[in-house]
């Protein structure tokens, strides 16, 4: 019962969304300063993940080998290490797939803009 009202709540607001919002740009439904700021955060995933996961697999070397006995603990830093690696293959490759979901459904354009009109190929 509780998941059919969840429905219905969802399909009324959407209902209302779409007959009481006229402000809403066919061009850019999220808005300017919100499309661009996700498209950002999104750039700074692609940045950061790299820097972080080398920066945090350094460390756990680090305090590895100053442990002393290095070799025991070693193959559980290699087994975090791998596992920080795919979420970074993760994280590296999210916003490109979020960018190209959003340029398909015309949310933005190219580069996270509100133009959503085909760039023009210039020779």
């Amino acid at each position: 019962m509780k998941k059919n009202n969840f429905i219905y709540y969802i399909a009324t607001i959407a209902v209302f969304s779409v007959l009481f919002i006229s402000d809403v740009s066919a061009s850019c439904p999220l808005g300017a300063d919100v499309t661009k700021d996700l498209y950002g955060v999104l750039k700074i995933f692609q940045i950061a993940a790299p820097v972080l996961c080398v920066a945090f697999s350094t460390l756990d070397v680090v305090r590895t080998v100053s442990k002393g006995d290095a070799e025991a603990e070693m193959k559980k830093v290699a087994q975090k290490f791998g596992k920080r690696m795919i979420y970074t293959v993760l994280l590296f490759f999210l916003p490109i797939l979020v960018d190209q979901v959003m340029q398909i459904a015309d949310v933005w354009g190219v580069n996270g803009t509100c133009d959503l009109t085909a760039p023009e190929v210039t020779e």
